[in-house]
């Protein structure tokens, strides 16, 4: 049976009641399909385990981020997951991994109900060691490195804008995380000490070093390398917030190394200064040195060319042109596998430590210049 419309005055049929039915049901399509997208989650809060944490947001727009938080997860906190009883798949610890949507709502819904309940942290002796540690703000090298893996790979998709983005001297190079906590082991780097990178790229040295020493500070100069570098220590920073820990220690600025400002940051907070002058000129490092002369008695300065060659403590002309060969000494560091991304062979780096006490004379000099 058709059920037909009237107009109320005539009685007769309305089509133009009929055009309203058609647009009342089209509305309530309409109404339904914006119900539906809001019911859609676009991102899922993740509780921290410690008082004094910060939840964490997993974006869930794009796969790939969830594919990544789950392989941090899978790789890092496997005996956490075992102490709080939650199961994961096995592939999510796959570079290739592509992590179902609903399974991870599941891990987040169990993660989330463990942490309310109590069951993150229990007696000590049953607490896994990784949270003993955080709960103390000692974050595990193993894994800091994993979240610094993370944080880069969310927050850069192609390492190809970064190299496209240098330029001369202003060459984009990152060493790995193995040999920069090679440096720290050999030079002894820890809480008493301020660490400054002088062209600090996306800032993995000082984010690596920054929670262990007593402060950190990366100089970027290139202007598109210092904005994913904000973004990737911003994602940095709210990581460690979820781990209880608030105060990374870093510090990165977007500007001139040489620029006046940072001389006393350089020559007298500093303790040790990383610095990647193999693409410097002769003029640029002759600046460097002049700089670098200007610093106090124990300062290491790392750099991938050495800042004293043998050549030049044997000859007194470039004795005279480089002031550091009278008040420094520099020597070879212990080189790891695969250290650098800009060479296919592990490069060698060095560390000249200046020492005032050889030729006190040099700092009147040099800075009269």
């Amino acid at each position: 049976m058709n059920t037909r419309f009237y107009d109320r005055k005539t009685r007769s049929q309305g089509p133009a009641h009929e055009i309203q039915l058609a647009t009342d049901r089209i509305g309530r399509v309409g109404r339904m399909g914006q119900c539906i997208r809001k019911k859609i989650q676009t991102s899922v809060i993740l509780l921290s385990p410690f008082d004094n944490g910060e939840a964490f947001k997993v974006d869930l727009k794009e796969q790939f981020n969830r594919d990544e938080f789950a392989k941090l997860i899978a790789r890092s906190f496997s005996d956490v997951l075992q102490h709080l009883k939650i199961k994961i798949p096995s592939n999510w610890k796959l570079n290739d991994a592509h992590v179902n949507r609903s399974t991870f709502l599941k891990f987040t819904n169990d993660w989330n109900e463990a942490v309310r309940s109590g069951r993150t942290m229990t007696s000590t002796g049953q607490t896994p060691i990784i949270f003993q540690k955080l709960e103390n703000k000692d974050c595990p090298k193993p894994l800091l490195t994993s979240i610094l893996d993370y944080c880069k790979d969310v927050t850069i998709r192609d390492e190809g804008i970064l190299k496209s983005a240098s330029y001369g001297d202003k060459m984009y190079g990152a060493v790995s995380d193995k040999q920069v906590l090679s440096w720290a082991n050999e030079l002894d780097i820890g809480a008493s000490d301020t660490v400054v990178d002088l062209g600090s790229g996306i800032g993995n040295i000082v984010c690596l070093l920054g929670p262990s020493v007593n402060k950190a500070v990366g100089i970027e100069f290139v202007e598109k390398t210092a904005e994913i570098a904000n973004a990737h220590h911003e994602l940095f920073a709210k990581v460690m917030s979820w781990l209880g820990i608030h105060d990374t220690k870093v510090t990165l600025k977007h500007a001139d190394m040489l620029d006046p400002q940072f001389e006393n940051l350089i020559t007298k907070e500093a303790t040790v200064v990383v610095i990647n002058n193999k693409q410097f000129g002769p003029d640029l490092m002759n600046k460097m040195n002049i700089l670098f002369a200007k610093c106090e008695t124990g300062i290491k300065i790392i750099s991938t060319i050495p800042l004293i060659g043998a050549r030049q403590v044997n000859s007194k002309l470039h004795r005279d042109n480089n002031p550091l060969v009278a008040i420094g000494e520099s020597k070879e560091l212990m080189m790891t596998e695969k250290n650098t991304n800009f060479q296919s062979t592990p490069c060698q780096f060095h560390v000249t430590t200046i020492d005032r006490n050889k030729a006190p004379f040099v700092y009147a000099s040099v800075t009269r210049r």
